[in-house]
C-alpha cells in the first residue's frame, strides 16, 4: 500500500513538473481572449505593422495596417455601421494619440464601417511613459466594445519627466 502511494505521488509530482515546463507563458492579452465568434466573424486585421519596437520618451509609434469588417458579422454583435471608432490598446495613457487617418481619411471621432470593405489604418503615437507596454489596434464598437487586432510589445526607455506635448488644438469661434 505504501509503495502505491509513492508511486502515485511520484506520478502527480511529474505531472505538476511536466505541466509547469510546457505550459505557455501568457504575455498579455487581447485579441486571442476574445470569443472565437467575434474574433473570427467581427474584423479580420491583415499587414499589422507597429514601428519601431524601442523607442526613447518623446519619439513617435506608428501603428499602421489593414482591415476588412466581415461580411458574416454575427446578429448578436451590434453593427459596424452605427459608432465605432478606430483605437488603440494600450494599459492607461503611456502613449499620446498624434495623428490618425483611415483610407487617408482624418479619424478623429466615431465613424461606420461598411461590412465586407477594406480599410488602411494608419495612427501616430508619441511615447510617454517608460516600460515595456503591449500595443495593438482595435475597434470600439458601440454596445459591443473592442474588437482587438495583432499585438506587439514597444519598449520606451528615458525618464517619464522628460515627455513634452506640445499639441495645441484649434480655437474654435
Amino acid at each position: 500500500m505504501e509503495r502505491e502511494n509513492h508511486r502515485l505521488v511520484r506520478q502527480v509530482l511529474l505531472v505538476v513538473l511536466m505541466w509547469a515546463l510546457f505550459m505557455p507563458v501568457v504575455f498579455a492579452h487581447g485579441e486571442i481572449a476574445q470569443m472565437a465568434g467575434i474574433r473570427m466573424r467581427t474584423v479580420h486585421w491583415f499587414d499589422t505593422k507597429i514601428e519601431p519596437t524601442q523607442v526613447k520618451v518623446n519619439d513617435i509609434v506608428t501603428v499602421r495596417g489593414k482591415f476588412m469588417v466581415s461580411g458574416h458579422w454575427p446578429d448578436y454583435v451590434a453593427k459596424p455601421e452605427e459608432w465605432v471608432f478606430l483605437n488603440i490598446g494600450v494599459p492607461g495613457p503611456v502613449f499620446v494619440r498624434m495623428d490618425a487617418t483611415v483610407n487617408g481619411m482624418p479619424q478623429y471621432q466615431s465613424t461606420a464601417f461598411k461590412r465586407g470593405e477594406f480599410y488602411e489604418y494608419e495612427v501616430k503615437m508619441k511615447a510617454r511613459v517608460p516600460g515595456e507596454w503591449h500595443v495593438h489596434p482595435l475597434i470600439n464598437v458601440w454596445e459591443a466594445g473592442p474588437i482587438s487586432g495583432p499585438a506587439r510589445f514597444v519598449q520606451i526607455t528615458g525618464s517619464k519627466d522628460d515627455f513634452v506635448n506640445t499639441a495645441t488644438s484649434p480655437r474654435l469661434e
